[in-house]
């Protein structure tokens, strides 16, 4: 299974992109792509969460192997809300 991601925006802050997406988790552990060449880093609100302890990885798929641009999240419930602010390249 997969997480769904909306994307909310998209916009340049100097030289970094930053991409704003809302993620919807439908399993325990998914991945999902931000739209960046490569994440340097983000920072996550949780919306509604029935869990605690879920991860953020960065520039990983779901097999939890290296992938730019991609955000892996794991030990979250079917239903977790995030919003997400991607910053990269």
């Amino acid at each position: 299974m997969a997480y769904t991601g909306t994307v909310l925006k998209r916009d340049v802050f100097g030289s970094t992109r930053i991409t704003i997406l809302t993620i919807t988790a439908d399993a325990a552990s998914g991945a999902f792509d931000s739209g960046l060449s490569r994440v340097i880093g983000c920072a996550m609100s949780p919306v509604s969460v029935g869990t605690a302890g879920f991860k953020v990885q960065i520039n990983q798929n779901s097999a939890a192997t290296a992938l730019n641009g991609s955000i892996r999240i794991s030990s979250a419930a079917s239903g977790d809300g995030f919003t997400l602010v991607c910053y990269g390249v």
